[in-house]
């Protein structure tokens, strides 16, 4: 009987000090930009401190801790709570002929959903980038300390965190109950930039364990609700840029809070679902093509697309090559109009020589993964 109670005492200790264990272990991140182009920061690290003044300067007041961006500090909203992010619809007009109702006006930008918080959201990503970005060529702290804050602001403190959900993103007023759509997740694509922004500050300087397990709960909250939640049906079956812009989110977000599995998952699907149906032999993305923007919304899913190969290289170290033929083809086929916009057989209601910047700001990301450094000459240049 006493031979009974010492192991059952022994038992149940070590139960124990397992579930200590447990509930000590960090979830296993990346601790290096992915999608970043470091040759391209190091370059710029190493001019004369003359010219890194100059470009720090360019950051304007992102080190102030004045200027701290909360999705709680708002005048408008759809949703019960100042917590939630909420967003409308830019391309939705009151209907002239139905007062109440909303009209799809595509392409064209309703300067009322500016009052909402698609700009604030936009605003964090470009905060983030560039104080990672500053702190990663100066190493100055004072940069460091806001990012943290910043992050802790939006993410972490109960106070002013946003919830980790899109229930009113891009909201059409008047439907649904004034509630969000599927298509909202495309504002979701900003957070690829916090995320990029965290990993290239921990390159630099671990960030403290408590602060990053917030941020990984977060962004694993978000990508599960993402991932299961009223809008994944329709998600998981876009055949435009938001479903490859919402793979991209979900790859990205579950590596970086700790879910390989998942994340390599969709990705081993990517090609299958989204490559191979977008693309079409001849190049053209015809989902895009039906827009009035119809180039920009091309440039902009095969930016996505560029994306998922960076994240890609994680797993697998030549994904871009694996589906290069059907991915130059995209390029090939819009390239050819570059120069010569008149030739373009589809609608492109604003800026071409947007389009043009664009278009080769991609091809110089396309070259980075074709391993292509500096002005070489690839031997099969596009």
């Amino acid at each position: 009987m006493k031979r009974e109670s010492i192991i059952l005492s022994l038992l149940i200790f070590a139960s124990f000090f397992t579930a200590i264990q447990g509930c000590s272990v960090q979830r296993k991140t990346v601790q290096r930009p992915l999608l970043l182009n470091l040759e391209e920061l190091d370059t710029e690290r190493n001019v004369s401190n003359s010219e890194l003044s100059k470009s720090l300067r360019l950051l304007g007041d992102s080190h102030s801790e004045d200027s701290l961006l909360m999705v709680i500090d708002k005048n408008s909203t759809f949703a019960p709570d100042n917590h939630y992010y909420c967003s409308m619809g830019p391309y939705w007009w009151p209907d002239p002929e139905k007062p109440g109702k909303y009209i799809n006006r595509d392409g064209l930008v309703n300067p009322n959903s500016r009052k909402y918080d698609r700009q604030k959201l936009a605003a964090l990503a470009i905060k983030s980038f560039n104080l990672s970005k500053a702190f990663y060529l100066t190493g100055d702290t004072a940069f460091y300390n806001t990012f943290i804050k910043q992050l802790q602001v939006w993410f972490v403190d109960k106070e002013t965190y946003m919830y980790p959900n899109f229930e009113y993103a891009q909201v059409i007023p008047g439907k649904r109950n004034n509630k969000g759509r599927s298509t909202g997740l495309i504002d979701a694509y900003d957070f690829n930039t916090v995320i990029e922004s965290i990993r290239l500050v921990n390159s630099v300087k671990r960030i403290d364990k408590r602060t990053m397990e917030a941020l990984q709960s977060w962004f694993s909250d978000f990508a599960e609700w993402a991932d299961k939640g009223e809008f994944s049906e329709a998600l998981h079956h876009a055949n435009n840029n938001i479903g490859v812009a919402y793979d991209v989110t979900l790859v990205n977000m579950y590596l970086f809070a700790g879910n390989e599995e998942r994340a390599k998952e969709i990705l081993d699907d990517f090609a299958e679902s989204r490559l191979n149906k977008q693309i079409m032999d001849d190049g053209k993305l015809p989902e895009e093509l039906k827009r009035t923007k119809a180039f920009s919304y091309s440039i902009f899913n095969l930016n996505h697309i560029l994306d998922m190969c960076f994240l890609a290289r994680y797993w697998y170290p030549n994904y871009y090559q694996e589906h290069q033929e059907r991915i130059d083809k995209a390029f090939v086929f819009l390239g050819q109009y570059v120069d010569n916009p008149k030739a373009f057989p589809y609608q492109q209601i604003s800026s071409w020589d947007s389009c043009k910047k664009d278009y080769n700001y991609q091809i110089k990301r396309l070259n980075v993964l074709r391993g292509v450094i500096g002005d070489r000459e690839p031997k099969d240049r596009l």
